[in-house]
């Protein structure tokens, strides 16, 4: 019988003792093995990386969520109170230019993955519910996801509250700017 999986912030994990090292070892494999494309120059994967994952563990920790299942990461959430189209941190994706308002409305944000044989399960709803929970308690109006117009995920995210605010062409690949808004009504 399966362990049932459990969802937890890094930080509250970190002051309960546990090793913040191997979580977040386990966080950064899933993220190499989910990457659709990994760039073959380590120079150019180490910038990958510190886009993609590194600046949001350092910089918003407290955001970080982790799915575990037997104490081993199965899959993670990571997030951002920022908002990128203002924001220098985020002046290599171009894109966000193109969504300056939907930005403004929607400024929080996140990037997610899980491993492979745990999709399906619950386990991706269960993140970006327990992310939308807290940015929701820290009174922001709203979160966000970028991807591919074409992508599996938009269905995902759809199903999870999160609708298409805006398009953008990017040469030959479409973006589609998907946000949810929060709501405190409780």
């Amino acid at each position: 019988m399966e362990s049932p999986t459990s969802i937890h912030r890094l930080v509250d994990m970190e002051a309960a003792g546990h090793d913040s090292r191997r979580l977040t070892a386990q966080i950064e494999h899933i993220f190499r093995t989910s990457a659709t494309r990994w760039p073959d120059d380590a120079t150019a994967a180490r910038v990958f990386q510190t886009l993609w994952l590194d600046q949001y563990i350092e910089q918003e920790r407290e955001l970080v969520h982790l799915a575990l299942n037997d104490g081993s990461v199965i899959g993670y959430l990571v997030g951002c109170r920022v908002e990128p189209a203002t924001s220098s941190r985020f002046s290599s994706l171009a894109y966000f230019q193109d969504f300056i308002a939907e930005c403004a409305r929607f400024p929080a944000h996140l990037h997610i993955n899980v491993a492979p044989s745990h999709r399906g399960a619950g386990v991706g709803e269960r993140l970006i519910e327990a992310i939308c929970a807290q940015l929701t308690l820290q009174a922001l109006p709203g979160v966000h996801v970028v991807t591919g117009s074409d992508q599996r995920n938009v269905g995902f995210y759809n199903r999870l509250g999160f609708l298409p605010q805006a398009v953008s062409r990017r040469g030959k690949a479409e973006v589609v700017f998907l946000g949810r808004t929060l709501d405190r009504t409780f």
